[in-house]
Formats: structure tokens, sequence, C-alpha cells
């Protein structure tokens, strides 16, 4: 099987929504999906460690799904989740200046 398209499933998501979550363009998904195009290596590997990383955050989170101030705080994680990884230089200095 794609090894996109495997790591895609894994998440139970659909192309839309990989596609959205991990701002990959719908096109490029699809193609890597059909093999019209090769998805670098690089990136295989950059998917597998996010999507992990993912997988072990949602996991912690259904620990409290029950919880309506766990599931408030878990939807706040994910977004701070979401802009260290668009901003990290700006997170690191952040947490130095919290120190």
């Amino acid at each position: 099987m794609n090894a996109i398209k495997e790591i895609r499933e894994s998440m139970g998501m659909s192309r839309a929504e990989f596609s959205r979550v991990y701002n990959i363009p719908i096109r490029t998904l699809e193609d890597w999906e059909a093999g019209r195009r090769k998805c670098p290596e690089y990136v295989v590997s950059l998917l597998r460690r996010v999507t992990n990383e993912d997988i072990d955050n949602t996991k912690a989170f259904k620990l409290y799904a029950n919880n309506e101030l766990m599931k408030e705080l878990g939807a706040c994680y994910r977004e701070l989740l979401k802009v260290m990884r668009e901003y990290p230089k700006v997170c690191v200095n952040l947490q130095t200046d919290v120190r």
C-alpha cells in the first residue's frame, strides 16, 4: 500500500481532512496516493513523526473524553501545537522569556 495513504488511513481521516490538517494541497495528496507523483521520502518520514505525535496526544486526550473541561483543554492544546509548528522560533523565544 502507498505510504501516504497508509498514514492518512491510520489517522482515520478523509483526504480533505488530512489535507487541511497537515497543510498539503489536496491535488498533491491525491497524486501521491494514486502513484501519479512520488512523495519525497523526507516528507513521508516527517508525516510519520507528526502523525505519531498526534496519535499519542489523541490517546492521552481520550482518557478524559467525558470531562468537558479536559475537552476544552485538549482543544486549546491542539491549537497551541499548531501555532508551535507554524512559529517554532517565536515559541522557543517565549519559553526562554517565561523562565
